[in-house]
């Protein structure tokens, strides 16, 4: 009757009971809101990329870790500049899935041969053996671009006599992946999406992350 969105209030004795249930309902019906509370960052991308990437390289490389470090997509190669796709590092999953890479075997080339599937018809088989040869080399492909990056930075963190070591062993992993730059077009994505939150959460964290490394190094890098 008149009245702007922004003019009304829902006040609740806590949020946090109702989050889930107005979020959803606010996007059914279309109404814009602002929700008056901080949001948990552990599940944003930068995040789960560093805490999954330690995981892998400190706790034997799990199938679960690799794989969650992979679908924050931060180790993904410029689309310009390779052909992998993210279909491709869906190939690779499912492939260490059926394959049982696990453990040591994700850094054991050895390990990786393509999937045979028996014919009785030989030229089905001859055919299906081709397009399985290039799906395998894509698979080895998506493998590289995850697996290499993480070995350097087990590597790193193995090597570093102290703190400062460790901490600048996850910046280069992080400078390696482009996570600033990455983190830069999701905002600006956000931003022209109209998501202003969540394109300024981006920023945030990253600074929280850069500050937090700060912190550590300053306090304990010669431990």
């Amino acid at each position: 009757e008149g009245m702007r969105w922004r003019d009304m209030a829902v006040m609740v004795r806590n949020a946090t009971d109702y989050t889930d249930y107005l979020t959803e309902l606010m996007h059914d019906y279309g109404i814009p809101y602002f929700l008056d509370q901080k949001r948990t960052a552990s599940h944003h991308p930068l995040v789960e990329f560093i805490r999954s990437a330690l995981e892998t390289v400190l706790h034997g490389w799990s199938y679960d870790a690799v794989c969650r470090c992979m679908k924050t997509e931060l180790l993904f190669p410029d689309s310009s500049e390779s052909r992998l796709t993210r279909e491709s590092f869906d190939l690779l999953e499912n492939y260490a899935l059926a394959a049982g890479i696990d453990g040591w075997r994700w850094c054991d080339k050895k390990s990786w041969k393509p999937l045979v599937r028996e014919s009785l018809d030989n030229e089905e088989a001859v055919e299906a053996s081709k397009s399985e040869l290039a799906r395998f080399q894509v698979v080895l492909e998506a493998r590289d671009a995850i697996v290499a990056p993480l070995q350097r930075f087990g590597d790193a963190l193995r090597s570093a006599k102290d703190v400062r070591s460790m901490c600048m062993a996850l910046y280069r992993l992080l400078e390696r992946a482009d996570a600033a730059d990455r983190l830069e077009r999701w905002s600006r994505a956000d931003a022209e999406a109209g998501r202003v939150r969540q394109s300024r959460s981006h920023r945030q964290l990253w600074d929280g992350v850069m500050s937090l490394l700060d912190q550590l190094v300053e306090m304990t890098g010669d431990e």
